[in-house]
């Protein structure tokens, strides 16, 4: 059976005593301080289940609890960053979202730069590209300083016949810039299994925690997602969430290669 390894006071969670207490002389595996960073780092959602020894999770009404607006932040980024371009399609309105991240691997720090996300209207991939294109605009990025270009999976619309891809999406970039397609980077899928949904939210919640993921203060969509998204998958507000997170994971993954070709910069 498993043992508490902390418990509820007043609202938060702390360290049980008896885990810090010496059984037939030998010390706990893990200390005071490092259950606290745990506790912070876990979506207040499962607390009770990793730390309580408790059958069901809690209700929450918002998944990432580490996020908070100390994550948010327009501080000029390192030189030497990753630049990347994260993508989630989607064919209702306000569902396709795109997120400009940079990456510091000697830090493991990350920065959301600008988000495409929201509105009212469904877009069409040729609009999409557009939107992409202007963002990276209005922060003085040029299409080929961003080292990975990451889209998800297409979506199809269940009536009709509209379709998004990263095929389309890379197309229709390279006719607004007007070169061969060839010469525009593969947009490649983002690993996909069984819980990397669910590993990759606590991934992202984690880095809240310990402030690695910076958030600029334009990015009101993924900022409003985070103060609200309560877990369910079929929430709009988790669109913005996914296209981020692919970025992320990707760097994390250990998967990719991860070498700056250019530096990354920031404007605001």
């Amino acid at each position: 059976m498993a043992t508490p390894s902390a418990r509820e006071e007043g609202g938060k969670w702390v360290p049980d005593r008896d885990a810090f207490r010496p059984l037939d002389g030998t010390p706990p595996f893990i200390s005071r301080k490092s259950i606290l960073k745990a506790i912070g780092e876990t979506p207040e959602s499962e607390r009770p289940l990793r730390f309580g020894a408790a059958w069901d999770g809690a209700t929450t009404d918002r998944w990432l609890s580490a996020w908070t607006t100390a994550c948010i932040s327009d501080a000029p980024i390192p030189a030497g960053c990753i630049g990347m371009l994260s993508l989630d399609h989607g064919i209702r309105p306000g569902k396709q979202a795109a997120a400009l991240l940079a990456y510091h691997a000697a830090t493991a720090r990350f920065w959301l730069l600008d988000e495409v996300a929201g509105g009212d209207v469904a877009t069409s991939s040729q609009q999409d590209a557009a939107n992409i294109l202007e963002m990276l605009r209005r922060n003085g990025i040029t299409w080929d300083a961003i080292d990975f270009w990451i889209g998800d999976r297409s979506a199809a619309a269940t009536r009709g016949d509209a379709r998004k891809d990263n095929a389309a999406l890379r197309r229709y970039i390279a006719e607004e810039l007007r070169i061969n397609a060839d010469r525009f980077p593969r947009i490649e899928v983002p690993y996909k299994s069984a819980g990397t949904l669910t590993s990759g939210f606590r991934q992202l919640n984690a880095l809240f925690a310990s402030k690695t993921f910076l958030v600029h203060p334009r990015c009101t969509n993924f900022i409003k997602a985070c103060e609200r998204w309560n877990g369910d998958k079929r929430s709009g507000l988790k669109d913005i969430l996914d296209a981020a997170r692919y970025g992320m994971e990707t760097c994390l993954s250990g998967r990719t290669r991860l070498t700056a070709t250019v530096t990354t910069r920031q404007t605001r």
